[in-house]
């Protein structure tokens, strides 16, 4: 099965728990879209989050933050976002890589199964089709990665 994108249920919301971020660690982080992607058959969930505490580093409005969750092992992935506009209604979007930190607090041991280089191709998949904040009109957007 591919990702697909959809707005998270309140089902799914329950089903995944995805509150625990924000139950567990006040200052921490919740689930600021209403979006996500998914992969159920492989066990795999992209969506992204916000710091409910300040956010130390220049430039922050620029990071996005992601939840990348792969069959119980839990990440917090971040990127930088360059976005270029190429027709009227055409964009293209650059992809930076800024950290990929492994959570065992919310994984189902204390340490990773995958190595780095084994999460991002599976990474990438999930955030092409996660696109940027909920667009879905494919042909107005092409997305690249510089990692």
């Amino acid at each position: 099965m591919d990702f697909v994108k959809e707005v998270i249920t309140q089902e799914d919301f329950d089903k995944y728990d995805l509150g625990r971020y924000e139950k567990r660690l006040p200052m921490g982080i919740y689930v600021n879209s209403t979006y996500w992607v998914i992969d159920r058959e492989r066990d795999i969930y992209l969506t992204s989050y916000k710091s409910t505490g300040n956010d130390p580093e220049p430039g922050a409005n620029w990071r996005n933050n992601f939840i990348f969750y792969i069959a119980g092992d839990m990440y917090k992935i971040t990127l930088t976002l360059t976005s270029k506009k190429l027709g009227e209604r055409h964009w293209s979007y650059l992809w930076d890589y800024n950290s990929l930190t492994f959570i065992p607090y919310f994984s189902i041991s204390n340490e990773s199964k995958y190595k780095d280089e084994e999460l991002i191709p599976t990474f990438k998949e999930a955030v092409t089709t996660y696109r940027h904040a909920g667009e879905n009109d494919l042909t107005k957007l092409e997305i690249n990665f510089n990692f």
